[in-house]
């Protein structure tokens, strides 16, 4: 039976548990959010570990969402996929295989343009862009190890991997 605070995803009708958090991707978390956040005003919306409904089936939580701003906060429903979420980030650290193989299908299949997995193992962001959704794959993939990434839906951000760094590379804690 569930209770209340457990962390779990229905991924295709099936409930799968979240693995624990670390410090580090705690901490990473919250200096992206604090980021994003600054820069929100009301251009757009972060949420952070809030749900997001991918099909009728498919509920995840990624670390970071980054949705169109809507005066209601998205009380009347969940964001569309493909119209409202502009960017998705998940710190990936022992949940690395579990974002890669598992997550980023879902989220290519459902049009998400765009997501972030921020590789803690290897001290990297890997960028995924422009979703096919019959292959539920991205044509666009990069690993960021220095300098800056700019997502596609938000030009007036530009995210310095040194404003990371510190918490990023491995071995920091």
């Amino acid at each position: 039976m569930l209770k209340e605070d457990d962390r779990v995803e229905l991924i295709e009708g099936r409930m799968y548990e979240m693995t624990p958090i670390g410090l580090r991707h705690m901490a990473l978390v919250k200096r992206l959010g604090m980021f994003f956040s600054k820069q929100a005003g009301d251009k757009f919306i972060v949420g952070i570990q809030d749900g997001i409904r991918l099909s009728e089936y498919i509920e995840v939580y990624p670390d970071i969402t980054i949705l169109k701003f809507k005066d209601d906060f998205y009380v009347k429903g969940y964001p569309d996929p493909e119209n409202d979420i502009l960017l998705i980030i998940e710190v990936a650290d022992k949940s690395l295989k579990y974002d890669r193989d598992r997550k980023l299908p879902l989220y290519a299949g459902a049009k998400v343009l765009e997501v972030w997995i921020v590789n803690l193992q290897e001290g990297v962001v890997e960028v995924y862009q422009y979703p096919d959704s019959k292959k539920k794959e991205y044509t666009l993939i990069r690993r960021v190890s220095g300098g800056e990434i700019k997502p596609l839906k938000l030009e007036d951000i530009t995210l310095l991997l040194t404003q990371i760094t510190q918490i990023l590379k491995p071995n920091n804690g």
